[in-house]
């Protein structure tokens, strides 16, 4: 019996029965925007980015049975799972700094540069996050930092900020696509600078 043939239109099906090809399939498709995404977030960190590419596969692999198309495209949730994937190492990352800086602390005469070496990491993750999140209203950031930073459900949400569920989803979807219109100018003027 010949095997079903990975497609745009059945990778995603084949990877929640758990097919490596369709992982294969995802990683030559999605494989460079991922890598960006993480060395972007990672750069100060090269030894960590082959790790997080990892991690994210694993991630995909494990969680596909998540995946809504009707809420994102697939690009848009495999690049959500990279920047929080990477966002998790950075805080790890910074959580080892601190454990060896406490260890150090006794020879460190001057404490105020200790508190600012702790600060830098998250620092740099929630400008990251408020930069990626600027060209949303106010109160739409606040709906996106709920759902998917804090992992609040729409419901909770809704309730929080006295709005029904569906309006969550509506806004959240909205806001999606601003964020990726956002994300793809500020990449363009990247590259053009």
């Amino acid at each position: 019996m010949r095997k079903q043939s990975i497609t745009d239109e059945n990778y995603i099906e084949l990877l929640a029965k758990k097919d490596e090809r369709a992982l294969y399939y995802v990683i030559e498709n999605y494989g460079g925007l991922v890598m960006s995404v993480i060395r972007h977030l990672l750069q100060g960190f090269p030894d960590e980015q082959e790790e997080c590419f990892d991690d994210v596969l694993m991630k995909v692999w494990e969680h596909i049975e998540d995946y809504n198309k009707d809420l994102c495209s697939f690009r848009g949730w495999i690049v959500a799972i990279a920047r929080y994937q990477s966002i998790d190492r950075l805080r790890r990352i910074g959580r080892e700094n601190e454990k060896r800086v406490i260890r150090a602390l006794d020879d460190v005469k001057d404490v105020q540069a200790v508190n600012d070496a702790f600060l830098n990491i998250e620092e740099t993750i929630d400008d990251e996050i408020n930069s990626m999140l600027e060209c949303l209203s106010p109160d739409d950031r606040e709906i996106f930092k709920r759902l998917y930073i804090e992992g609040e459900s729409a419901r909770e949400v809704g309730k929080a900020l006295n709005i029904t569920e569906s309006n969550i989803y509506a806004r959240a979807s909205r806001g999606r696509k601003r964020l990726r219109v956002f994300l793809k100018n500020r990449k363009e003027n990247e590259y053009d600078g």
